[in-house]
């Protein structure tokens, strides 16, 4: 009877499930609009904060207007705005390590 019952008992038991990664892959990240992303610059969350910062950083690296446009506030002879466009470039280059 014991015997039995351990058996029952045992097959009974759902074994746990193994935990999926959960993983943001290129096709989700793709998909983020750029007010969703907007939103996530705005997080208290600093892993969030700078995951959005990242996706923001490499669609900008991969697009050639706004590369262009930095190169053009570069060049600009007000101080100010060269010093935005080097930050920012510096900011786009630094996050696609």
């Amino acid at each position: 009877m014991r015997r039995m019952l351990s058996t029952y008992r045992d097959a009974a038991i759902d074994p746990p499930e193994k935990k999926k990664s959960k993983f943001v892959d290129q096709k989700v990240e793709d998909s983020l609009m750029l007010g969703t992303l907007d939103k996530l610059l705005e997080s208290p969350n600093y892993s969030i904060h700078e995951i959005a910062s990242i996706i923001i950083c490499e669609r900008a690296l991969h697009d050639t207007a706004t590369v262009e446009s930095l190169f053009q506030y570069i060049t600009q002879p007000d101080y100010e705005t060269r010093e935005m466009g080097v930050r920012a470039l510096r900011l786009v280059m630094n996050s696609c390590k």
